[in-house]
């Protein structure tokens, strides 16, 4: 019965987040990376759901599919909000209207010090370092199953 409620749980998730990410008044460099982070991010919640409880996904190691996937969308997204930093050229959209939390006292000092076109490189650079070890996994995989079907 609690399966069925997450994956219930994951297809409600995936609706709001696209949506969310279809309605921001961003540009479409922005919308790409979101529309990608957020597929990728479903795609691996439902193969780590297929992982728990088929037990034919399971033996397939499904699991670890899904939490390189999760990994992969979290680079994917931390590149895309570096993008869009360097496309629009301010770091406005990582300050938050209240003015607390870490990453709003963080953004609001590279803007005091005109420096996020380098806020935005460090984000992008750190969402290549959170998505390397997912592409290897994904890309040696492929690799170690094309030359078996030889």
């Amino acid at each position: 019965m609690i399966k069925w409620f997450f994956l219930t749980f994951i297809a409600a998730l995936a609706t709001v987040m696209v949506c969310a990410s279809l309605g921001s008044d961003t540009g479409l460099v922005s919308k790409a990376f979101a529309i990608a982070a957020v597929s990728t991010f479903t795609a691996a919640l439902i193969a780590m759901w297929l992982g728990a409880y088929v037990y034919r996904f399971k033996a397939a190691g499904y699991y670890i599919y899904g939490h390189a996937g999760v990994m992969l969308a979290t680079g994917i997204g931390f590149i895309g909000i570096g993008m869009h930093g360097i496309v629009t050229g301010t770091c406005n959209h990582l300050v938050s209207s209240s003015g607390t939390g870490f990453l709003t006292r963080i953004a609001s000092w590279f803007i005091e010090n005109n420096c996020c076109f380098s806020l935005s490189v460090f984000l992008i650079a750190f969402g290549c370092f959170m998505l390397w070890p997912s592409v290897k996994l994904m890309w040696n995989l492929t690799v170690r199953s094309m030359c078996d079907g030889i």
